[in-house]
Formats: C-alpha cells, structure tokens, sequence
C-alpha cells in the first residue's frame, strides 16, 4: 500500500539522480548494491535510528522519541517518495523496537522491506510496478493480491508482538 502511494508521487516527483542510478543497479541485481541494500543498510540504519537515536530521546518522552527517529529516517532517504514510506516504516520499527527491545527485529524487518522485490524476481515471480521497475515512471501499478499479502504479514507481525514488555527507558545520568 505504501509503494502505491509512493508510485503515485513518482508520477509527479523525480527522485533524486544518485539514488535512481542506485536503485538501477540494484533492480539489476549487481551484488554490491544488493549487499549495501538488504544487509548493510539495516544494519547500519537501525543501529543509528532506533538503537541510539531513539533510545537517547526516550528521557523526553516516547512519542516524542519514536516521531523523532522516524523522521530523521525519513529525511535521510533523500526524496519525498522514500521518505514517506521510510516515516512509517520509522514509526513501525520504533515502535517494535520499544515494544520488545529488538534491534535485530527491527533489523530483519528492514532487510526483508529491501529485498522483498528482489526476492520476488529471484523466486520468477516479479511483480508488475514492484520488480525490475523503471525508475524513469510512471509506474505500473501491483496486484491486489501483492498488496493483501503485505497487509496479512504485517497483521501476522503485529499479532506476534502482543503481550511483550515494553522497553525500559534508560536511566537518567543526572540521578
């Protein structure tokens, strides 16, 4: 759901030359790109976003450390249609990562948000708007089927995470 509005932005906003040359060569498949997508980049993300951005501003307040982190992930993903997508998907590793602790949760959501279209062309079932696309728009729409898919495991992950302990908030260093 988030790629269909994100598509449909493309149609209207250009995204930015660097990351379009990236995204090339990662729809190519070209292994460093893939690396630095689906293995380097979460790991490197989440640890600055969630696991000391967020967490240094939990003394302020929760909400305000979760919509603060997020949108510093958003910001860093250089274009107003990544950006989108990244807000909520700040707000959602936030929000696991202060729900159960896990940075490696939130790693592996990140990874498997970055591969997905990648995974879905390697196993020969690419998706129209999903895999291999054209930076260059406008985009083919995807499959209801793609979309419900991602709806079912994203409930599927919600479910998994009811009645874990929230995070401790760090101690202050004045007391």
């Amino acid at each position: 759901l988030l790629t269909e509005v994100g598509h449909a932005l493309l149609d209207v906003a250009a995204i930015p030359e660097p990351v379009a040359l990236f995204f090339e060569r990662y729809n190519r498949g070209e292994p460093v790109a893939v690396v630095l997508a689906v293995l380097v980049a979460p790991i490197a993300e989440e640890g600055l976003f969630r696991g000391l951005l967020l967490r240094s501003l939990l003394p302020f307040g929760e909400r305000t450390a979760l919509v603060a982190s997020a949108a510093a992930f958003s910001v860093c993903h250089l274009s107003i249609v990544r950006g989108l997508a990244a807000l909520w998907l700040g707000l959602l590793f936030g929000w696991a990562y202060l729900r159960t602790g896990s940075l490696a949760l939130c790693v592996a959501g990140h990874a498997l948000w970055n591969a997905q279209w990648w995974i879905a062309g390697l196993l020969g079932h690419p998706v129209a708007g999903y895999s291999l696309v054209d930076l260059g728009g406008p985009f083919p729409r995807q499959p209801v089927w793609w979309i419900a898919a991602g709806v079912m495991a994203f409930g599927a992950g919600l479910g998994g995470l009811r009645g874990r302990p929230k995070l401790a908030r760090p101690r202050s260093r004045s007391g």
